[in-house]
């Protein structure tokens, strides 16, 4: 799994890593990107997000944000943080961050595993962020060890804020599609999957990368199934909303967790 997901993910990342982090159309030309507003849209969702939060004295604090990519939100929580631990499994995206950011002297820049939160210590992290990350790893049981994960690095009493794909409850086509998708052979998916695209005019590269790649079509959870993990390692959901459907079908939803 892990060796999969870096080589995809370096894949992405040396085509087009501006549309591997934020997939919208404005990053389709990575050489027409204004990088700028690219990196403000990072600052604009992270000030969003903190407004959910009640951290106090945040220059005291050390957060970890998972998928940190090319530092498009990490750049903003280093000026309000005193430690930040940016991880990405690609290598390849780890590099470029770096030479974006190389100013930055309370961020280090740590390459995951894809399968666990190593070598972060226990107990060690006020704070744990992820959006639109965990959504493209391809495994459930792969994500929902992120959240055991995270009770892992989590002070007692530390916030988590993760965002998800979720399935709907009550859509049988959906999740039979997202079986398929994800269960079947990579072969027989993707030939799937261009027969999908042709029928529904999909194009670009949002649909070339979900043919590709399984860590692109990543994967969706219950949401009973996140309730239960975060039971299970004692972390109490603060707060939970949708953020919008997504072309699957699945809704992107974010958790706010904390550790008891």
């Amino acid at each position: 799994m892990k060796h999969t997901m870096s080589k995809q993910w370096d894949l992405i990342s040396t085509e087009n890593a501006f549309f591997g982090v934020l997939s919208q159309e404005e990053c389709e030309n990575p050489d027409a990107v204004d990088i700028d507003r690219f990196f403000k849209t990072g600052s604009e969702q992270v000030e969003s997000f903190m407004r959910l939060l009640d951290f106090e004295d945040m220059k005291r604090l050390h957060m970890l944000e998972i998928g940190c990519g090319l530092g498009r939100m990490t750049h903003q929580f280093s000026s309000l943080f005193g430690k930040v631990y940016a991880v990405d499994v690609s290598r390849v995206m780890l590099d470029r961050a770096r030479n974006y950011w190389e100013h930055l002297d309370n961020v280090e820049w740590v390459l995951g595993n894809g399968e666990n939160l190593q070598p972060i210590a226990d107990e060690s992290i006020d704070f744990v962020f992820s959006f639109w990350v965990l959504q493209h790893i391809p495994d459930a049981n792969v994500v929902l060890n992120y959240i055991r994960e995270t009770k892992r690095v989590l002070n007692n009493d530390g916030i988590a804020l993760l965002q998800f794909r979720v399935l709907p409850s009550d859509s049988v086509l959906i999740r039979l599609k997202y079986y398929i998708f994800t269960h079947w052979p990579s072969f027989l998916t993707k030939f799937l999957m261009k027969i999908w695209d042709a029928l529904n005019g999909h194009a670009g590269l949002r649909a070339q990368f979900a043919r590709e790649y399984s860590a692109w079509r990543g994967c969706a959870l219950r949401d009973k199934d996140i309730q239960a993990a975060a039971t299970e390692n004692h972390l109490r959901i603060l707060a939970s909303d949708s953020l919008g459907t997504q072309g699957s079908g699945t809704q992107s939803r974010y958790y706010i967790f904390q550790k008891t």
